[in-house]
């Protein structure tokens, strides 16, 4: 839209075609009600701010309650050979204020579409803040603030830890988003910790999206782990 008329503006289209062809998911009835259930839920969402939400306009951080879609409908177009489903949203101000002056994160879409499991794609967005942040060196993760974040039960064997978060860790390896992951016992308090680093297709996103990370200067680009040898990313298509 903004390609098109130079911003983004109320209220924003799409058809449940175009949107399951996008999320590569099948073109079937319970898909398009996945849909509508989302819309729904997106619509009932408040975010409760502590100046943690920022209007760019303004420069200024919001500190109130606030919604992200302000309105949502479901339109459904019947003919004797076809059925079209639209859905029309009306965000907020905030957000459309935010999304017309670029502040936004950039997520790899066609790599998260990949994951299976549900606590993978709670952690999927996070690495591309956490490793931005650290200029992709190691990032470490306080295991019982990791699983209030991502809202899943925290455990305190270690056995336990591996089989509930390991699984999803692995996964994260298979699209080449870490490149290795451990959990250690914490040295400052009880409990555990968890140690990622990055794997070469999440450099690359970064590489190309961000400007922080950088080959110049004698910093090096990444920490690739355990053997201290610097990574080289891989070209992705």
């Amino acid at each position: 839209k903004r390609s098109r008329f130079g911003s983004v503006f109320n209220p924003i289209e799409f058809t449940g075609g175009r949107m399951l062809s996008e999320l590569k998911l099948a073109d079937s009835g319970p898909n398009y009600d996945a849909i509508d259930v989302w819309c729904q839920r997106m619509k009932s969402t408040t975010i409760r701010s502590e100046l943690a939400v920022y209007l760019s306009q303004s420069q200024k951080y919001a500190n109130r309650s606030i919604s992200v879609f302000r309105g949502y409908q479901r339109i459904v177009e019947k003919s004797r050979s076809s059925r079209t489903d639209k859905f029309e949203v009306i965000v907020e101000d905030w957000l459309i204020e935010n999304l017309n002056n670029n502040f936004s994160v950039i997520e790899d879409l066609s790599t998260y579409i990949l994951l299976a499991r549900p606590i993978a794609k709670g952690i999927f967005g996070h690495l591309l803040v956490w490793f931005r942040a650290s200029n992709g060196r190691k990032v470490e993760k306080d295991y019982s603030r990791l699983c209030t974040l991502l809202n899943i039960k925290a455990y305190s064997q270690l056995s336990r830890i591996k089989d509930n978060l390991g699984k999803s860790l692995d996964e994260l390896k298979e699209i080449k988003y870490l490149s290795h992951w451990e959990i250690t016992p914490m040295t400052s308090k009880d409990g555990y910790k968890v140690n990622m680093w990055p794997g070469d297709k999440l450099l690359y996103f970064l590489r190309n999206h961000s400007n922080r990370l950088t080959r110049s200067g004698s910093t090096p680009l990444l920490d690739s782990g355990r053997n201290g040898y610097l990574s080289t990313a891989a070209v992705f298509t």
